[in-house]
């Protein structure tokens, strides 16, 4: 659900994001891998904190996809980038930054798709 965060929609049905989210999560038992993106010239938000909190809960590894990285300079990458793990307490291995412009970060991705669905 890319721009969830900043939906174009009244706050009651953003509200319905969430319960909608999580009832997904929880009754998909085939669901092994979530890639929760956020943009990294941003600051993780509450969204980004109960999703991981809900992934981890339901034993379902997370592939944290940094978008929009052609838009920072590698210093400005590495700093922001130690600011989310910092927030978010997780580990540097579960990062993947992304371009779609210079399509950086999706051989990995594509990687990590197909170590989870057996396929290569």
């Amino acid at each position: 659900m890319p721009g969830y965060g900043y939906a174009n929609a009244p706050k009651k049905i953003r509200d319905a994001f969430m319960p909608m989210i999580k009832s997904y999560v929880e009754n998909r038992v085939n669901l092994k891998l979530a890639f929760l993106l956020i943009d990294i010239r941003r600051v993780p938000t509450e969204f980004e904190h109960n999703m991981i909190k809900l992934f981890q809960e339901n034993e379902i590894s997370i592939a944290l996809t940094l978008t929009k990285g052609d838009k920072l300079s590698k210093n400005q990458r590495n700093k922001q980038i130690s600011k989310i793990i910092k927030e978010l307490d997780i580990e540097k291995d579960s990062i993947f930054e992304t371009s779609s412009m210079t399509g950086e970060g999706k051989k990995e991705i594509l990687n990590l798709i197909g170590d989870f669905s057996g396929i290569k």
